[in-house]
């Protein structure tokens, strides 16, 4: 191989690696971004529904509980 042929080998192999650093890898990272972005949405309205299940579930019980404590203290 001549050296003109190994310099434009060389200058087409950079340019080829440039191409595919700029165009592939964001791409991939954007959407591994997106993904992550989305799963902590996910994640954080799955805990915040807990909780107000949570905290619904408490309120019933003691309104439940002060409920058969006024109609026991009725029945009396």
């Amino acid at each position: 191989m001549t050296p003109d042929l190994a310099a434009l080998s060389n200058v087409w192999k950079t340019l080829g690696s440039i191409f595919l650093a700029s165009s592939f890898l964001p791409a991939v990272t954007n959407f591994r971004k997106s993904l992550t972005e989305d799963l902590k949405v996910t994640i954080f309205l799955m805990f915040l529904a807990l909780l107000v299940l949570f905290c619904l579930n408490a309120f019933l019980a003691d309104s439940v509980i002060g409920i058969l404590c006024f109609v026991t203290y009725l029945k009396y």
